[in-house]
């Protein structure tokens, strides 16, 4: 059976192919960040998950932490090593601006 449209507009696999990847691309979001603030997230999603006190409106969101927390686990290498707590502490220092960093004008 011939299509009903003309064939020049007919979709080619390939255009097909490409919004299928599109559709795959808007399914997922990517968020870049800093490697410290990366750190820092990943020390915060583990504190939020090992505290059973911390009250969630429903399990999904649960899900969602320790999935994030699994991620960030085993993008950053650093969180494997000795040297974990030195480096959290150093990304710390410098993501916060100091305070005598905040009081500094140029008048």
């Amino acid at each position: 059976m011939q299509s009903l449209r003309p064939s020049s507009q007919l979709k080619s696999p390939r255009v097909i192919s490409k919004s299928r990847q599109f559709q795959a691309q808007r399914d997922k979001v990517c968020i870049r960040l800093p490697r410290e603030q990366a750190l820092i997230l990943y020390a915060m999603m583990d504190r939020l998950n090992s505290d059973p006190s911390v009250k969630l409106e429903h399990q999904a969101e649960r899900k969602v932490l320790w999935d994030l927390e699994y991620l960030l686990h085993s993008a950053l290498p650093e969180t494997h090593t000795a040297e974990y707590e030195s480096k959290l502490s150093e990304a710390r220092e410098n993501t916060w601006p100091k305070p005598e960093k905040l009081l500094r004008t140029s008048c």
